[in-house]
């Protein structure tokens, strides 16, 4: 148990906790996160086979409910009890990014062959067919997302999400974020391309880890965000597994 819950079972240390707080306190857990656990296993099981796959499991961290990072580049995502749908999207995210990762992989060593050839053209051509491969990365992923979206999010997120932003901030901020939001994003996405195509995708994972370790600690040191103290142990947990990671990628 941890030492919050020993806390409220022995009622501040007033009494010994019993095995029926201990059976209290799993109850609740399991309640909680088994979900996460249980359709883990699974994707393990299925598509855990190759370095692509760590791939799909830190594609996780993007989401808001991220319970801790391991060694092994997992991320485990917190499923909310009695909501089939979150669960859904969590498999969705996971195998899409497997498949995703393997697919663009693929279609990636197929248009570099094609702009090699380019490349003894002329440097103009050359760079017209790195715009293009950006160009398809972008337009396969919007394809998969857009549909993604309006099944499962279509009637929320145009009253919560477009209508209630504009009434918030205003049509022009709201339309001049987005904007900046796209292009942020887009040369994200270029530098992530470019990366995975000099380096192998479980290198490109710990990449990821990394980049997201960033982004928490930026916004502690600048925005003064607050964590939890299991966010704060599983971003210690990925710092010193990508340090070991790469001590043993050097010997």
């Amino acid at each position: 148990m941890c030492a919050e819950a020993i806390v409220e079972g022995s009622e501040n240390g007033k009494r010994m906790v019993d095995e029926r707080d201990l059976r209290k306190y799993l109850e609740k857990w399991d309640k909680t996160y088994w979900p996460t656990f249980k359709v883990l296993d699974v994707l393990q099981r299925v598509f855990y086979r190759s370095n692509p796959a760590r791939e799909a499991f830190v594609e996780m961290c993007a989401d808001e409910y991220v319970q801790k990072m391991t060694f092994d580049s997992y991320s485990y995502k917190r499923v909310a009890p009695g909501n089939p749908l979150q669960g859904l999207k969590l498999a969705v995210n996971t195998i899409g990014s497997l498949v995703r990762a393997n697919a663009l992989k693929k279609e990636m060593d197929k248009l570099s062959v094609a702009t090699n050839t380019l490349e003894r053209v002329a440097p103009l051509t050359h760079a017209v067919g790195n715009v293009l491969k950006r160009v398809f990365v972008i337009g396969f992923s919007i394809v998969i997302s857009v549909e993604e979206v309006k099944c499962i999010e279509g009637p929320q997120l145009m009253q919560y999400g477009f209508r209630g932003a504009i009434a918030k901030v205003g049509l022009y901020k709201f339309l001049s974020d987005l904007f900046w939001i796209g292009m942020f994003y887009h040369l994200y996405n270029q530098v992530a391309t470019n990366t995975l195509e000099r380096v192998a995708p479980l290198t490109h994972a710990v990449g990821n880890v990394l980049k997201r370790v960033f982004v928490i600690g930026f916004s502690i040191v600048v925005f003064g965000n607050r964590i939890s103290t299991q966010t704060g142990i599983g971003t210690i947990i990925a710092i010193v597994g990508v340090a070991i990671y790469s001590l043993i990628r050097q010997t």
